[in-house]
Formats: C-alpha cells, sequence, structure tokens
C-alpha cells in the first residue's frame, strides 16, 4: 500500500509525504507439533519532504524519514499452554519459554515433531537530512546533513522449549546389528540426548551514524563540466541496549566487559580466563573524509532539433550547420507551405 500527499503552505514550499506499508502474509494451516512455522513480515516507510525555493539560485530541502522492518517467526505452539506456566499440558518442567517440544529420532528417518522456532525481531531506523543547493555563474554548489538512529531489536524465543533425540541405541539388543527402533525408544520415553536454551536477556542493538558533504559542478565550457567535493562519515560503534557486550585485549588476553555487566558474568565461565571490567566500544575515527572528483566532457556539439508548429504537414530546414529552428507557415497559391523563419 502507497499513499502521497503533497501541499504548498506557502508561495514558494512545498510539502510532500509518502507513506509505503506491506505484508508478506502466511500461507497455510497445520498443527502445533508439525514441523512448521508461521512467517508474518511487515514494513513500515513513513517519508516527509520540505522543498523551500528561497530565491531563483537558492533551494533548501529537508527530509524527515521512519522505517520499520518487522520479522515475526512463530511455531504454531508458542504460547499455547505446552510447558508454561508450571510444566503446562505436558507436566514438562525445567524450560524458560512456552513451546512444544522438538521431538527428533537420530535413526530410522522418522519426520520430526515440532518446531523451535521462534523469533521476533524488529528494526527501526529513523532519519533526518537537509541539502541546500545553490547556483552561482557556472557554479552549482551542493552541501548537505544527515543523521541516522538505528535500533536493531532481536527477540529470539528459539529452542526454549527443548529438543530430544531418540536413537535405537535404547531399545536394541547388544551385539546385535540393526536391533531397535528410535521410535519405539520414544514411546517407552527413553530419551537419547537432549537440550534447551536458555537467555539472560533479549538484546537489542543501538547505533548512529553522521555525514556531512559539499559538492561544486563547475561548467567550465559548453563541453566541459568539472565536479568536485568531500564527503565526511561519523560511524558509532553498536551498543547493546541492556550492556551485556564484550571484548577482547589482544595485549593482556583478557576478556573485556562494562563495569556494570561484571555481576552478570556466568559463575560456570572458566577461571583460567579474566575477566576484567574496562572499555568495550572503541572510539570510531572522526576523520573519515572522502574527496570526490569527477570530469565530464561532450566531444561533439549534437544537433539541436527545436519542432515546428505549424499546423499540418510539418518538415524542418536548418538556418545553420548543427542547429534546426521551427518553421514558420507560409501561403503560396493558397496552399500553406513550411519554410525555415526568419529571426
Amino acid at each position: 500500500m502507497f499513499a502521497l500527499l503533497r501541499f504548498h503552505p506557502f508561495k514558494d514550499s512545498k510539502f510532500t509525504v509518502r507513506v509505503f506499508y506491506s505484508r508478506l502474509l502466511p500461507v497455510g494451516n497445520t498443527t502445533a507439533i508439525a514441523n512448521y512455522n508461521l512467517q508474518d513480515v511487515t514494513t513500515n516507510i513513513v517519508r516527509v519532504n520540505y522543498d523551500w525555493t528561497i530565491s531563483p539560485t537558492l533551494l533548501n530541502h529537508v527530509g524527515f524519514g521512519f522505517s520499520r522492518f518487522r520479522n515475526p517467526n512463530f511455531s504454531l505452539s508458542y504460547n499455547q499452554g505446552w510447558e508454561q506456566p508450571n510444566g503446562g499440558k505436558l507436566g514438562l518442567t525445567g524450560t524458560q519459554y512456552d513451546l512444544f517440544p522438538t521431538i527428533q529420532f537420530s535413526t530410522q528417518g522418522y519426520t520430526r515433531f515440532g518446531d523451535d522456532i521462534a523469533s521476533d525481531n524488529y528494526f527501526n531506523t529513523f532519519t533526518v537530512l537537509d541539502n541546500l543547493t545553490w547556483i552561482r555563474g557556472k557554479h552549482t554548489i551542493k552541501m548537505g546533513a544527515e543523521t541516522q538512529a538505528h535500533r536493531d531489536n532481536y527477540r529470539n524465543f528459539g529452542t526454549g522449549g527443548g529438543s530430544f533425540f531418540f536413537s535405537a541405541l535404547e531399545t536394541g539388543l547388544p551385539g546385535v546389528a540393526n536391533a531397535g527402533n528410535a521410535f519405539a525408544s520414544f514411546l517407552l520415553g527413553a530419551v537419547d540426548n537432549g537440550y534447551s536454551y536458555f537467555r539472560s536477556s533479549l538484546p537489542g542493538g543501538r547505533y548512529k551514524y553522521y555525514g556531512a558533504y559539499i559538492d561544486d559542478t563547475f561548467k567550465v565550457s559548453t563541453r566541459l563540466t568539472l565536479d568536485f567535493g568531500v564527503r565526511w562519515d561519523y560511524f558509532l560503534a553498536a551498543r547493546f541496549e541492556d550492556g551485556l557486550q564484550y571484548n577482547w585485549d589482544p595485549k593482556t588476553g583478557n576478556v573485556i566487559v562494562p563495569q556494570s555487566a561484571l555481576a552478570s558474568v556466568s559463575p560456570l565461565y572458566p577461571k583460567t580466563i579474566t575477566v576484567a571490567a574496562g572499555q568495550v566500544v572503541p572510539n570510531p575515527s572522526k576523520a573519515n573524509f572522502a574527496p570526490r572528483l569527477a570530469a565530464a566532457y561532450r566531444l561533439a556539439e549534437l544537433p539541436l532539433v527545436e519542432p515546428c508548429l505549424a499546423p499540418g504537414p510539418q518538415r524542418l530546414q536548418p538556418s545553420r550547420p548543427g542547429v534546426h529552428r521551427p518553421c514558420r507557415q507560409q501561403e503560396s497559391r493558397g496552399h500553406p507551405r513550411l519554410s525555415a523563419a526568419r529571426r
């Protein structure tokens, strides 16, 4: 879906609002224990522009933008009471999220039960920019600046209901080839191995960008045009919303975490690795300047064709090499004819 709105609040200015929305709907239906998940993707974009003609040679453009991309992808069993609260319908305790467990068979090639996908990731971007165009003689000078703020949110609950593997080993006879059956082990509840994911937080990345530029298009002659300028970019390092980040110090071999995150380090972390408080996010360079240089040269003059505006059959007659002038209608023996107009 797309919507466009334009209006002129003042004589020499214009507001433009664009709204875009799209949705990718899931197709199909299935049961919660089947190997299936639904993905419902949406995109929202809003752009607001303000153009102001300050003078015939001075133009200003201001833009505001917002975009949101959301990608929820869930098993049908999510939040259906299979494991939560207190074991849910299955009576299975010790897991973190409410999902039907994934049942997989290591032998005999049986199709698994359940789906371990459960996530709701969405990404927001805010943009503000300003561009100024100034025409002065043979020069067209453009300058502007832009800033962006990104908010990336990761909400992953996958495999939070546990995954259990069944094999023929639990129902097989020792020393007998091809004995046992993975599905028989499942019916007896004889698990070969299993695991479940636990998350202490759901991270969200935050980072910003700043940029500015100035450019001059210089029309040296009718054939030669030069374009030169410089651009500056400043990318800030990403930060997690919860502050649970780490880095590695190559000089000491220590793992570096923020001071506020020291208490969140797991007691099971190897004691042979030193965890120390320090600066995790590096300081980005502020000297990221990039020059721009281009040239355009026209090898030959192209003929300029100007249409004849006379009614009826028309033809063009050159008045000088390379340029065709408009025709005018003349009377000759009662019939109109066309000839090159005098100037």
